[in-house]
């Protein structure tokens, strides 16, 4: 019963890096693509053609999705580092 819980254990560790990556990624398409379909919304509806908005929108959601990310990013480097700590005492 041992070996099992034992490589339960090792499973759930292998899966953690892909469940960061899967993260990761949804963190950066997700703002993207909501700024393009609202730019795209503005520039079709309300201003009657044009790519402006698309274009204002992308780079909002490009710069979202890069703050996003490096908080994501931080908040991880910080855990792996607070644990290291915690093992170094």
């Amino acid at each position: 019963m041992t070996n099992h819980r034992r490589k339960k254990g090792d499973m759930k560790e292998g899966l953690k890096p892909l469940a960061i990556i899967t993260q990761l990624s949804i963190t950066m398409i997700v703002p993207i693509l909501l700024c393009l379909f609202l730019g795209r919304f503005i520039d079709r509806r309300l201003v009657g053609g044009g790519n402006l908005w698309t274009f204002v929108f992308i780079v909002l959601g490009i710069g979202a999705a890069y703050r996003n990310t490096y908080l994501l990013i931080r908040k991880f480097s910080v855990k792996k580092g607070g644990d290291r700590n915690q093992n170094d005492e």
